[in-house]
């Protein structure tokens, strides 16, 4: 991991030290740790960087253990020009092999930027402070309806004070999931010091799908200096009761009436473009008996016999779902020469259901039918029936 007389390499602890304290905490360990698994097995014994932190978090114990191995020679800063890939020699030389690791903190550096530059290298860190992490809604109606509880999907601006920061520097936003331990950083922003203040604008995410399980809170950080995390506090995520139509080839089937009984009380939910219904649930703890009505009146109450029954979820992708694969409620084919009606029930692993209870109501007539071994129910049409469509439910 030496320099190999790199033209690029700086011997100025000062501005590798500039670079390390403008990081946040946990993009230093992050960095101190990939150089530590670039030494050789006796580097690493020698330089064990347990030796330089008296805990995980401690800030210039790590920017010692860097200059440690900076002036023992086992590594060196390489100051490369963000302009480099404009410049086919300098590209050249990045690619060599006998640079085994090389970071480049150099700026690209317009005139504005290099007098804030100028600003940020004069300012020491121990000046700047920031402070009083802050969220609002950017909807003005949000922010009137519920100012200090969040939504997934929602925007919120969130906000820090800073002083002792030159106008315009970067002030970096870095977002938690404060459910797991340690808290888990999601995603980083960067904003800059407007008039002592630093914001930026964010979409509320669950990008790891934790549902319920998510805690949000953020912080904002200049140089060394960190406001310390804020949270963001969500909109409960409701318990559902769940269920899901499809047809015998797995395809949502929409506008499906879905019964959904609770404690003797039945409430019909139509199933979406995604063959979904869902109904909240008043107590979680309360199971909901469910029956898919296939013709509007066909059906009973959801609490009788056959109906299914499931627990109150989280609702998303791993909510328990109640699948009921049919090939056709109301389609009308012929089964030898005879006219009818016919229903075909088939599993989750797309296997006939035989035996169960189809109800066909046909005018005023009534009469139930038990699927075969191919999953089929048929009704012979009565001749001169006027009815091209029956009225059917299924027994689950």
């Amino acid at each position: 991991m030496n320099s190999h007389h790199c033209p690029f390499v700086t011997t100025d602890f000062e501005l590798v030290r500039r670079f390390l304290t403008e990081m946040p905490l946990h993009d230093l360990i992050f960095f101190t740790e990939q150089v530590f698994n670039q030494l050789s097995a006796a580097e690493k014994v020698t330089y064990d960087i347990n030796r330089y932190c008296s805990d995980y978090s401690d800030y210039e114990g790590r920017i010692n253990f860097i200059r440690t191995l900076l002036d023992s020679a086992i590594i060196s800063m390489a100051h490369i020009p963000l302009t480099y890939q404009s410049d086919p020699r300098v590209i050249e030389l990045i690619r060599s092999k006998a640079y085994e690791y090389y970071i480049p903190i150099a700026r690209e550096l317009s005139s504005e930027a290099a007098a804030l530059t100028d600003d940020l290298e004069t300012t020491p860190a121990s000046t700047i402070t920031v402070t009083n992490p802050r969220w609002a809604h950017v909807d003005e109606a949000r922010k009137e309806e519920s100012p200090a509880i969040a939504a997934i999907g929602n925007t919120v601006e969130l906000l820090v004070d800073v002083t002792g920061y030159p106008e315009g520097a970067p002030v970096t936003f870095d977002i938690f999931d404060a459910g797991t331990d340690p808290a888990m950083r999601i995603e980083t922003e960067r904003g800059k010091n407007e008039g002592g203040t630093a914001r930026i604008q964010w979409v509320v995410s669950d990008p790891n799908e934790r549902g319920a399980e998510l805690k949000l809170s953020f912080e904002g950080s200049a140089r060394s200096k960190s406001s310390g995390q804020a949270p963001i506090d969500l909109k409960p995520v409701s318990k559902m009761y769940r269920a899901e139509v499809v047809d015998d080839e797995g395809k949502a089937i929409e506008g499906v009436k879905v019964e959904f009984t609770v404690a003797g009380k039945a409430t019909i939910v139509p199933t979406d473009e995604k063959g979904i219904a869902e109904h909240p649930a008043e107590d979680p703890a309360v199971e909901a008996d469910v029956r898919i009505l296939w013709e509007e009146g066909a059906a009973g109450s959801g609490g009788e016999e056959g109906a299914t029954t499931v627990p109150a979820t989280d609702g998303g992708e791993d909510a328990t779902t109640i699948t009921a694969p049919v090939a056709s409620n109301d389609e009308e084919t012929a089964e030898d020469s005879a006219k009818g009606y016919e229903v075909f029930l088939f599993d989750e692993d797309d296997q006939p259901i035989e035996g169960k209870k189809v109800f066909f109501k046909v005018d005023t007539e009534e009469k139930t039918v038990e699927t075969d071994d191919k999953g089929r129910a048929f009704l012979a049409a009565e001749e001169g029936a006027s009815a091209d469509t029956a009225e059917v439910e299924i027994v689950w």
